[in-house]
Order: structure tokens, then C-alpha cells, then sequence
């Protein structure tokens, strides 16, 4: 999602900070790392808090050295801002961000289908229902995005280079409505429930190895 953004700004010869290729490897490194360990952060295992912890360290270790979190901040949280300056409402993080994942990705045409299955697999409830979120709040919001963006001065994106029409809005509303549905895009792996015991096949059957 970021990196895509950050890579589209270089592109298009509107980027604030240089694009960086190993930065964004690295950054695509710690969402594999996500991927690996989705059963255990789904469950919440002692395993799957120490895969977060890991990998809120290697974003860091990523971002602190440029002085800028380009490679993990992009159109995804600039829906966020703009929500959140709109309905002067504090959101869960995970949750806002997560919703801003699912639509912008589909903006991005940037494997969708993939990044909404792997936070269905983790369990993120990021439907706007679970947000506080009305249809036409979040028609608004994403309206107005390109002008929240540009008057913020916010990072150029995926916001700037396409059209966000009132006919996609509703298209991808609708579809977001009905997310965390089973997708199967995921393979289990020996996954365990908190109590150490196997996952059932409805809870283990988003969840897998690998996104590289």
C-alpha cells in the first residue's frame, strides 16, 4: 500500500522524499512476516504478539534512519485523517487503517483481493459499521479526499492519480459492506487456538504461509 504509493510519486516526478527500492523490499519483508504468523496473531498467542512487536521494530528500523515514515504511511492512512477531522471521532487504529487498506488498494488495482484476505485472517474488523461509520459519512469523506490531501499538504498518492467518482464509491461500498467473508486465498498451517488446541476449518481456512 505505501510503498506503492511512495514508488507512484517517484513515477510521476511529485515525490517529497527519494524512493528508496531496498526500503520498500524491506517494508513488503515485514507484511510476509505478517502473513507467516497470521494464525498466532489471529489467536492472539504469545507467538503472534512477539511476530507485531518484531515487526513494529523492523518498520522502524526502517523508517527512524530517513527521517520519514514514507515506506508504511501512504493513501490508506490519508483516509484516516480525513475521517477523523470529519467526524471528529477517535477510531481504533488497526480498525481505520484497515478500512482505509481495503478501499485504497482497490484504487491501487494493487493485489486487493490478497491484503483484504490476509486481514480477514487476522480477525481486523475494519467494516464501517464496526467504525461508526454511515454510507453516506464515507461517501463524503472519500469525495473530498483529493482536496483534504492537497490542502494538508499530505504526501502525493494513488488520491491524486485516479478518479474517485460517485460511481466507484458505491461500487466499493457495497463490496466492503460484506467483507471478512471466507476468501481461501491463504493456506493454514498447523494453526492452534489459544487454549493450544487446533483451530477449527472456518478459523483456520484464510489463514497461511506466505506473501512472498
Amino acid at each position: 500500500m505505501a510503498t506503492f504509493d511512495w514508488e507512484l510519486s517517484q513515477r510521476s516526478g511529485k515525490n517529497q522524499h527519494e524512493f528508496f527500492a531496498d526500503d520498500a523490499r524491506r517494508a513488503r519483508a515485514v507484511l510476509a512476516d505478517v502473513a507467516r504468523n497470521a494464525v498466532e496473531i489471529r489467536v492472539l498467542s504469545d507467538a503472534g504478539i512477539q511476530a507485531i512487536v518484531e515487526c513494529y521494530i523492523a518498520v522502524n528500523t526502517i523508517c527512524l534512519p530517513r527521517g520519514h515514515y514514507r515506506a508504511e504511511e501512504g493513501s490508506e492512512h490519508f483516509l484516516f485523517y480525513e475521517l477523523e477531522e470529519r467526524t471528529k471521532q477517535a477510531f481504533i487504529h488497526g480498525q481505520i487503517i484497515g478500512l482505509g487498506i481495503h478501499l485504497m488498494s482497490r484504487l491501487q488495482e494493487n493485489d486487493a483481493d490478497v491484503i483484504t484476505a490476509l486481514m480477514d485472517c487476522i480477525g481486523l474488523n475494519y467494516q464501517p459499521s464496526a467504525l461508526g461509520l454511515d454510507r453516506r459519512t464515507l461517501h463524503h469523506s472519500l469525495r473530498a479526499l483529493r482536496g483534504y490531501t492537497e490542502s494538508a499538504g499530505l504526501w502525493h498518492s494513488i488520491i491524486q492519480e485516479r478518479d474517485i467518482s460517485d460511481e466507484w464509491i458505491d461500487d466499493e461500498l457495497s463490496g466492503v459492506a460484506g467483507a471478512n467473508q471466507s476468501r481461501g486465498v491463504f493456506r493454514p498451517m498447523a494453526p492452534a487456538s489459544r487454549s493450544g488446541q487446533p483451530m477449527d476449518s472456518s478459523e483456520a481456512f484464510l489463514c497461511g504461509t506466505d506473501l512472498e
